[in-house]
């Protein structure tokens, strides 16, 4: 019985070493210390956030649709879009008085380098062409100019039918995007009855 426990026990560590691992096939370091690099992107974003008010002299802002110049609609407040509305016909004169509205578009974002830009469709508020007239004591366009300010970063310029910047090189923020639109009054011009109309866009975008 002895020499048969014995031979059972030498068939198993036979059996055993055959299933070993094969050490002088792995490779090794120098230390036990190993380094990797942890890297995840993203990419580039601005956002105008939609929680949007607004206070203003003769004027106000609502979000929502807006109707561009020819009739067609667009727009909507789910994209911080809207109109302004504009009460600058002085009731005294009716010449042009001054106007200011102020838009705050809540907590609005970009997270790289931008510049901060304006245009529109008239380069100013344009008589819709109801009544025609010659007369140099009627106004057929009025100026306005915009102006922002976000995050301590500001501007302001005439507004036109070309791109203009505000502002450019701005440094990646996250805070309120206050946005005025400002009219001077024209007290030398009077207003024809009808529209005075313009498309405006404001936008953010990245810094070439």
């Amino acid at each position: 019985m002895r020499g048969l426990f014995v031979a059972a026990s030498l068939a198993a560590l036979t059996a055993g070493s055959a299933h070993a691992f094969d050490w002088s096939s792995n490779s090794y370091g120098h230390d036990a210390e190993a380094w990797w690099g942890v890297v995840a992107d993203a990419g580039r974003f601005c956002r105008f956030s939609t929680s949007v008010d607004a206070d203003g002299v003769n004027g106000s802002a609502n979000a929502g649709p807006f109707r561009r110049l020819g009739g067609a609609m667009g727009g909507s407040a789910a994209e911080a879009d809207g109109v302004f509305e504009l009460d600058i016909q002085d009731p005294s004169t009716d010449t042009v008085r001054g106007a200011r509205v102020d838009t705050n578009f809540g907590y609005s974002v970009c997270n790289f380098q931008f510049d901060v830009e304006a245009r529109s469709d008239n380069g100013g508020l344009e008589y819709d062409g109801t009544w025609t007239t010659s007369d140099p004591d009627f106004v057929q366009t009025i100026p306005y100019s915009v102006a922002f300010n976000f995050g301590g970063h500001s501007g302001s310029a005439p507004i036109s039918t070309s791109w203009t910047d505000l502002a450019s090189g701005i440094e990646p923020t996250a805070a309120l995007f206050r946005f005025r639109l400002n009219v001077r009054p024209i007290r030398n011009r009077l207003m024809l009855q009808g529209a005075y109309e313009d498309f405006l866009q404001v936008r953010m975008s990245p810094s070439v």
